[in-house]
């Protein structure tokens, strides 16, 4: 997947919008780094520590949601039998109907 041309600011430095969008939290090495590598956030370790009550709450926060089920599903996720895609997936759209009611 590639971000139309239109919308990079700078063409000689890659991913210059993420670097920018993460400013002064990404460190002085990564922002100067010459050769590309992939990045990814770390939304596992985000829901399994520091954000974990936070992302448990707004799971449950919803009508839509079973929450026996969405309880045992993040109970699963956190004993590493459910990837975080899907505890993640399910808070998104948690957001987006509450968003688009």
């Amino acid at each position: 997947m590639c971000l139309d041309e239109k919308f990079k600011k700078n063409k000689n430095r890659p991913k210059s919008l993420l670097i920018e969008a993460v400013g002064e939290d990404l460190p002085k090495i990564v922002k100067e780094r010459k050769n590309k590598q992939g990045f990814t956030f770390p939304f596992d370790m985000w829901l399994k520590n520091e954000s974990k009550d936070f992302f448990e709450k707004r799971l449950n926060s919803t009508s839509i949601f079973n929450k026996k089920f969405t309880n045992q599903l993040f109970y699963n996720y956190i004993n590493g039998k459910v990837h975080w895609s899907k505890i993640w997936s399910l808070i998104i759209l948690n957001q987006w109907l509450e968003i688009n009611k």
